[in-house]
């Protein structure tokens, strides 16, 4: 690290003045080098600040971080001073300044509390490296603060540390479900978690029964992943359910919505990972095959007997109306 000298203003002892002049002083110190100084001037400032840093009030050291904090040129021996300080002094100033590099906060997140942590966490913007940090070392509260901010570009060891670490917080992990441009294979997992938590909650809370409450957790997963898969289109939603197979997200309810949706490219491809059909002789059947070789289709997937013909019905009518592909998601009610 380089350091800069700021000297301190000849003949000015500034902790013989009363505590008000000296907050005054820092609040305005700010302000002060916004304006046009000569280079003697501001090394006049600096050298100020150099001595309200050492101030023993926190208070006038906490103003004096304020009035700092979106102060770029900032000598950086005077921002480790700030950054190094007590828990609110140090806060105030790592939530807005400009002056550390992001290898620089990375090192800094590493020994500051979790009080600090959670003001870095909330700056405007962070960078992926400095996001997955706060993720793996912060504390709950830290991870809530990171995943509300929509500056933080979280990568995905951050969002997995997020999870391995807080799985057992529900609300944290809905706030993360909540977050745009999740990746497809992480908000699967993610809706996993989300409905074991569900199921949790419901049998302590509400003392609902185990079976029931697993009918409830899994009717809501299956309507989650339903709009994710929707959302894709055809070789991203083949990915995606590959995904879901291999994670035990793919079951009979999901098949189900996904034929109520007369999406037959995302249904013969569910339908071939729980029967090892391949999909195109599944889609075959589906776009040209009668009634009964659809319900054969859905004998080997072993859909609900109740559902056979529902899901014939749905199919047909697809036919009938053009859709079935990605384009025309949804346009089966």
């Amino acid at each position: 690290m380089t350091t800069q000298n700021t000297p301190s203003p000849p003949g000015q002892k500034l902790s013989d003045k009363p505590l008000s002049k000296r907050r005054q002083l820092a609040v305005k110190l700010g302000e002060r080098l916004e304006g046009e100084l000569s280079d003697s001037e501001r090394d006049v400032a600096w050298g100020i600040a150099r001595q309200l840093i050492e101030d023993t009030s926190q208070a006038v050291r906490e103003e004096l971080a304020i009035s700092l904090c979106n102060r770029p040129d900032l000598p950086k021996e005077l921002g480790y001073m700030l950054a190094r300080d007590a828990e609110r002094v140090s806060a105030a100033f790592l939530a807005k300044t400009p002056v550390f590099k992001d290898e620089e906060l990375c090192e800094i997140v590493r020994v500051v509390s979790n009080k600090v942590r959670k003001a870095i966490a909330g700056r405007p913007a962070l960078e992926t490296a400095l996001a997955d940090l706060l993720a793996q070392v912060g504390d709950a509260g830290v991870a809530d603060i990171l995943i509300t901010n929509k500056g933080a570009q979280i990568g995905i060891s951050g969002y997995r540390a997020v999870i391995d670490r807080f799985g057992h917080e529900p609300s944290l992990l809905e706030k993360m479900a909540m977050r745009s441009q999740l990746p497809a294979s992480l908000v699967s997992e993610l809706v996993g978690y989300v409905s074991e938590a569900t199921r949790i909650f419901l049998e302590e809370t509400y003392e609902v029964p185990k079976d029931i409450a697993e009918n409830i957790a899994e009717e809501t997963e299956s309507a989650v992943l339903l709009r994710l898969v929707d959302a894709q289109k055809n070789d991203e939603a083949e990915a995606l359910l590959r995904v879901m197979y291999n994670k035990g997200l793919l079951n009979r309810t999901l098949c189900l919505l996904i034929a109520r949706r007369g999406n037959l490219f995302a249904f013969s491809t569910a339908v071939s990972l729980l029967t090892d059909i391949p999909a195109k002789n599944i889609e075959l059947v589906l776009r040209q095959g009668a009634a009964n070789a659809i319900e054969q289709v859905c004998q080997r997937a072993k859909l609900p007997e109740f559902a056979k013909k529902e899901i014939v019905e749905r199919i047909l009518s697809s036919r009938k109306s053009g859709s079935g592909g990605a384009a025309a998601r949804g346009a089966v009610a």
